[in-house]
């Protein structure tokens, strides 16, 4: 009986790592990338929102979006450290709703340092860092955060 069980369980682990080869390296056989396309960014506004962030964002997040060691380990006064804003954060998983609502308001709760940029930037320099931070994605968190985007904006609607 326990003979039987290490079979199914051998069967099992070869069954599994086939279909994961074979779902993800059928796009690679094909010459074609696995996972979702990736988005058509608007290139200006990339260069732009690259400009604002240099400007306004770097200095607490970092030249390359890597944000700062240890960012989801809390500050001896309860706040958290800015998180990067590559596929290494979780920026992407957020909405632009979210996302507008943080860089117009400041950040969630008292423990985010994260400071209010409403009076200093337009709703279109904002949006323009953010598809700055979409350059930084891969397909899979820029998909992932356009189906966020589509959720939050139809919770909005009335």
């Amino acid at each position: 009986m326990g003979g039987s069980k290490y079979k199914f369980a051998q069967v099992l682990g070869v069954a599994l790592v086939a279909g994961t080869i074979a779902y993800f390296g059928a796009g690679l056989v094909a010459g074609q990338p696995s996972g979702p396309p990736a988005l058509d960014l608007d290139e200006d506004l990339v260069a732009r929102g690259a400009e604002i962030y240099v400007a306004s964002c770097a200095i607490c997040h970092g030249a390359n979006l890597q944000g700062v060691p240890n960012w989801k380990i809390p500050n001896e006064d309860g706040t958290f450290n800015p998180p990067p804003q590559d596929v290494s954060g979780h920026t992407w998983h957020h909405g632009d709703p979210t996302l507008l609502d943080i860089i117009t308001n400041g950040g969630i709760g008292d423990n985010s340092l994260m400071p209010a940029f409403g009076g200093e930037l337009t709703e279109e320099d904002m949006r323009a860092v953010l598809e700055f931070f979409r350059s930084y994605w891969g397909p899979t968190e820029q998909e992932f955060q356009r189906q966020a985007t589509i959720r939050e904006t139809a919770t909005e609607s009335p």
